[in-house]
Parts: structure tokens; C-alpha cells; sequence
């Protein structure tokens, strides 16, 4: 194809462009190829939006709200898990806090007589005596007996509320409540409700030996320390 055809081509195309152009009422000066003149001049052709996908809404999905719900649960039973229990508190026992007690201050008492040089048989009667009366305050049915080696003599003390039989070496006697036996040093052998505890002193020059007991309508507890 030659020069001539091309040109003659190109005319009418542009001759058809300005007749179009008249029937738009546009200014065909500014009219060139391009997308963006054609755009500047007539606007964007209409662009459909995309159908992109919205995001599950989870507040307003069920199963998004199943999930929260069972996240919740979980942290909390988790958290439950990992919290330390509570100590359950035992209930005190009055018995063995008042022979433990007895125990730990009838030794400082002889310790103190004896830093003292007063009379260690004497101090351990009046003690004896103190305690009884506290110890009824705390569990009222708390007796005790004891006997008590001071250096050459012997002291059985009954604070049992009731008489306390005794047998010695050589000899048996019946103790009254509130009571003191004094002897020389030796066995000694109690005898309630026709149980038998016996008593063995050692070489020590100062030595106590105690029995316990607390008597209820359901029970009888006896602690003896020898």
C-alpha cells in the first residue's frame, strides 16, 4: 500500500472521528488516540466492583460465638487448675497441746528450781497444781499423775480427779485426789481401772514421769510419758 492510500485512509478516519465528536459536542482538537485524554474527556468507563469476600464477622457467627464461649471456659477451668487449693484446717486437738504443754514446762520448772536452789518437789506440787486448774479451761475432763524423783526422794502426785491405786516395792495404798505420796526412790506401779502402767526410775538424779488421761462419754485417751 502506498503513501497516498495511507493518508487518504487516515483522513477518513479522522473525518469520521469529527463527525462523531460533532454529535457528542466535543472539542475534537483535544480528541486524540489514548486511554487517558479519552478518559480525561468522557470519565472512567463504569467499573463493577470486585465481589471480594468479607471477613466472618466472629460476634455474629455462631460458630464464632461457640469458640469465644469455649475459649472462656477453658481459661477459667485452666485458671482454676493452677490456683493452690486452700489448706483444709485441722480441728485443734486440746489433749495432746495440753501434754505436750505439761511435757516442755514441768522440765523448765525443775530447771528453774534447781537454778534457784529452792526445793524441786515443792515447785513441782505448786506447778501440778496451777496446771490442774488451767488445764479444766481448755478440756475440762484433762487429769494427769505424776511422779517426780528429787535427787533421794520419791513424789507420786494424783490429779486425776478420783483415787489412784499404788503399789510400791513392799507396799500398796490408795492415793486421794489431790493427793501426794512421798517414798525413797523405786519402782512404782499405777494401777487405774484395772490397767497397770508401770514406772522404772533411772540413775538420774532429777527425773519426772507422767500419765495422761481424758475421759469422755465415747472415749478415754491416755498419753504416759516414762
Amino acid at each position: 500500500m502506498d503513501k497516498s492510500r495511507i493518508k487518504t485512509a487516515n483522513n477518513n478516519l479522522l473525518k469520521r472521528a469529527e463527525e462523531r465528536a460533532k454529535m457528542c459536542n466535543t472539542d475534537v482538537s483535544k480528541w486524540i488516540k489514548g486511554d487517558k485524554l479519552y478518559e480525561e474527556q468522557f470519565g472512567q468507563p463504569n467499573q463493577q466492583p470486585e465481589n471480594k469476600p468479607k471477613p466472618p464477622n466472629m460476634l455474629r457467627s455462631k460458630k464464632g460465638q461457640f469458640y469465644i464461649f469455649a475459649a472462656i471456659v477453658l481459661i477459667t477451668f485452666a485458671f482454676m487448675i493452677a490456683k493452690p487449693a486452700p489448706k483444709l484446717q485441722e480441728k485443734p486437738d486440746a489433749f495432746k497441746e495440753l501434754y505436750q504443754n505439761f511435757i516442755t514446762e514441768s522440765s523448765i520448772v525443775v530447771n528453774t528450781a534447781l537454778y534457784d536452789n529452792a526445793n524441786v518437789s515443792d515447785r513441782y506440787r505448786s506447778f501440778a497444781d496451777s496446771y490442774s486448774q488451767y488445764a479444766t479451761t481448755k478440756s475440762p475432763k484433762f487429769r494427769f499423775a505424776y511422779i517426780l524423783k528429787d535427787d533421794n526422794t520419791l513424789v507420786i502426785g494424783n490429779r486425776l480427779g478420783e483415787e489412784l491405786n499404788v503399789t510400791l516395792s513392799n507396799t500398796s495404798q490408795t492415793l486421794g485426789d489431790k493427793k501426794e505420796l512421798t517414798t525413797s526412790p523405786q519402782k512404782a506401779t499405777l494401777y487405774i481401772e484395772g490397767t497397770k502402767y508401770e514406772f522404772t526410775m533411772g540413775q538420774e538424779t532429777y527425773q519426772a514421769k507422767t500419765l495422761f488421761r481424758q475421759k469422755t462419754d465415747t472415749e478415754t485417751r491416755i498419753y504416759v510419758v516414762k
